[in-house]
Formats: structure tokens, C-alpha cells, sequence
């Protein structure tokens, strides 16, 4: 099941991305995914044909307990990408079991 994602901070501000979708009068396209037997993903991406699945910690290593939703994700087949991205807080780029792995400044 996709959820919608919030996009306020604490204090109750949008953010400016998604400002920049508010004027063109859309949604983004970004979901969180859990299923009935736990596996979750942090934001999904919807890019029309595809589901591209995305994990996010702030965490500077990158376990490979982090991949388990990725995994999960990715082995249930179309619309769902064969691939996803790990995003965290360390500063390490490269491939891991066929996935992106990319520190958080990359992504803003």
C-alpha cells in the first residue's frame, strides 16, 4: 500500500520542493510503501511507468540490513524499478548489490 509523505517540517512549513509543485498545480509523486508483513520503503518514487524505490538514514555507514526493503521491494516486479538508491549520511558513493548508494547532499 502507497502513503502519502508529508511535506512540513516541525514548525509546520512546506518545503520548497514541494512548493515548486504547488505552482505548477501537482502532486508530487512520492510515496512510502509498507506491506501486511512489515517490509517497508522509505519514499517511493513514481516515474510514470516505473516505481523507483528509495531508502533514506542518517546513519554515515550503511549496513546491509538497509537493503532488505529495497530487496523486498524490487523483487515484486513491474511497475517496481529492478533497482533503488540508498541515501545517508556518511559521504561513500558506489553500487551494492545492484543499488545506488549516495550520501544525502547529492539528493538536494
Amino acid at each position: 500500500m502507497l502513503y502519502g509523505i508529508s511535506y512540513y517540517d516541525k514548525r509546520g512549513r512546506m518545503s520548497y520542493w514541494k512548493c515548486c509543485y504547488d505552482n505548477r498545480g501537482e502532486l508530487p509523486p512520492l510515496y512510502f510503501w509498507r506491506d501486511r508483513t512489515g517490509h517497508e520503503v522509505d519514499i517511493i518514487i513514481d516515474a510514470g511507468k516505473t516505481l523507483i524505490p528509495v531508502e533514506v538514514k542518517s546513519s554515515e555507514t550503511v549496513a546491509a540490513s538497509l537493503f532488505d526493503g529495497l530487496k523486498y521491494f524490487t523483487s515484486l516486479g513491474a511497475p517496481a524499478a529492478t533497482t533503488g538508491v540508498v541515501v545517508h549520511g556518511g559521504d561513500a558513493m558506489y553500487k551494492r548489490d545492484g543499488f545506488t548508494v549516495r550520501p544525502w547532499y547529492y539528493c538536494v
